[in-house]
């Protein structure tokens, strides 16, 4: 699977390339809309990649988490910079909400925090059409260096019930969770990211509705075990 990432990921870091320099030329509107939406699909593409080399690491034990010191607020804020790149094609508002008592600077993996993030709100932003994604992160606990982070994550898009909440962010993945269905846009990324949540000493859990409008949106509550820096 290493391998075969590696071989698929050359060519498509070459069509991300190419549409870059596309897009320095002077294209009409309807020739960079096609240019825009080639490198997100090549974007997605390379995701799916990576997402399943780290979900066969994880299967066979291979994965390793980094321990180096950064800035958690930065981290954060990269993540719902990026967010917003594809949120603002709609009429969503996304809000993130840092509680003063959390640390600056903590001790853990940032690469697999960033992608913990990324993956559960790009799956809240394919659901959200209209409405807002709502991000909050709290100190749960502080003990002699030990740290508890908890996050939230809100939307008003579409509910599910229990079943496909299960199947969603199961902890495996079956031919019934991937069967292809035409408004299905979920991927490995959601598993992967309770994957980690897990490996960081954590626990995730998902309800619907999300509490913020009525009988809609999902509720995504995970943690994450830390070190104070």
């Amino acid at each position: 699977l290493a391998r075969m990432s590696y071989e698929i990921r050359t060519p498509l870091n070459g069509i991300i390339g190419m549409t870059d320099i596309l897009n320095k030329q002077n294209l009409s509107e309807e020739v960079n809309e096609i240019v825009v939406l080639l490198r997100r699909s090549t974007e997605v593409l390379l995701n799916i990649i990576n997402d399943i080399l780290d979900f066969s690491k994880i299967e066979t034990g291979k994965m390793i988490l980094d321990e180096i010191p950064f800035n958690l607020r930065e981290e954060i804020n990269y993540c719902t910079e990026l967010a917003n790149t594809y949120i603002s094609d709609n009429e969503v508002v996304f809000s993130c909400t840092v509680d003063d008592n959390v640390p600056e600077s903590i001790i853990a993996d940032p690469y697999r925090l960033r992608q913990i993030l990324s993956n559960l709100i790009n799956h809240s932003a394919t659901y959200t059409q209209t409405g807002e994604i709502r991000l909050t992160c709290k100190l749960k606990s502080n003990n002699s260096g030990i740290i508890t982070l908890g996050f939230e994550l809100l939307d008003t898009g579409l509910s599910f019930d229990k079943a496909s909440l299960k199947k969603i962010f199961g902890d495996f993945v079956n031919i019934e969770s991937k069967a292809v269905k035409s408004n299905d846009e979920s991927g490995f990324g959601t598993i992967l990211a309770r994957q980690l949540v897990e490996m960081m000493g954590g626990e995730l859990t998902s309800e619907s509705p999300s509490g913020l409008s009525g009988e809609l949106g999902t509720k995504v509550v995970f943690s994450i075990v830390v070190y104070s820096n």
